[in-house]
């Protein structure tokens, strides 16, 4: 067993081992040791972080030097994670929530930590405004002609409620990537949004062609990584068993904080 932290957790010492795939959990409680929690990962690297003291979680995931992929969360106490402390930790430039599709259970736990609503939950989609269809986009398969700016310039801003019924999963801050439905059918796919501060809606631009936006939203993607720019989320998604009238092959999610 190789311990890779000791964290004093409300007058409590925690021990955090790592056996290949297994992690431990050990509480020294008045001299006691109590073993907590063991639980099996996908991924063998297990990452405590703790802020003025206070144990926020310990996930499992990998790193490549540049992104972390978080697979599964071991353990966690808190539902706020400060990325901004986990990013330095990790001496990464993005976190990376990574999940099955098709695994509902892990998604939603992965949103409940996050603070997000579970999006197996049914919504109402609500659009104030019918986007208009624009011929004059550039090819979203050459790269190498599409600028940032242009990938901005999708339809017209449209308010999606928070309550949006999307087969995809609510950010902090942001939703792009969100491909919304109505009445049983896609209707769309939103490339880039913000929090209203007044409303709390989601405004952003509404492509109503999800194939093309997909493909225009991964370019965009591949466009920022290689300029070095933020991008808050961005995954092609598909729609969960539950959602019925949509047929879709499974994929996997990325979120990209």
């Amino acid at each position: 067993m190789r311990i890779v932290d000791i964290h004093d957790y409300r007058n409590d010492h925690l021990a955090i081992g790592v056996e290949g795939k297994m992690v431990s959990l050990t509480r020294v409680r008045k001299g006691l040791m109590e073993k907590e929690i063991i639980r099996e990962s996908e991924d063998p690297t297990f990452i405590i972080l703790s802020n003025t003291n206070q144990l926020q979680g310990i996930f499992s995931g990998r790193a490549d030097g540049k992104i972390f992929y978080m697979s599964a969360i071991v353990v966690f106490a808190k539902k706020n994670i400060n990325f901004a402390q986990l990013k330095r930790l990790l001496n990464v430039k993005m976190f990376d929530v990574t999940y099955p599709a098709n695994d509902l259970k892990r998604r939603d736990q992965l949103m409940t930590f996050l603070g997000m609503q579970p999006t197996s939950i049914d919504y109402d989609l609500t659009i104030t405004e019918k986007p208009e269809v624009r011929t004059d986009l550039p090819d979203v398969f050459d790269v190498e002609s599409l600028t940032l700016e242009e990938t901005f310039t999708i339809p017209k801003v449209v308010n999606v409620n928070l309550d949006t019924h999307c087969l995809g999963l609510l950010a902090v801050g942001a939703a792009e990537g969100l491909c919304c439905r109505k009445d049983g059918k896609v209707e769309g796919i939103l490339v880039y949004s913000k929090i209203n501060e007044k409303t709390f809606a989601t405004e952003g631009f509404f492509y109503n062609d999800c194939t093309y936006g997909n493909a225009l939203l991964t370019t965009y993607f591949r466009i920022a990584y290689l300029k070095g720019a933020t991008v808050r989320l961005t995954f092609p998604y598909t729609a969960p068993p539950s959602m019925g009238g949509v047929e879709v092959e499974p994929l996997t999610g990325h979120f990209i904080f």
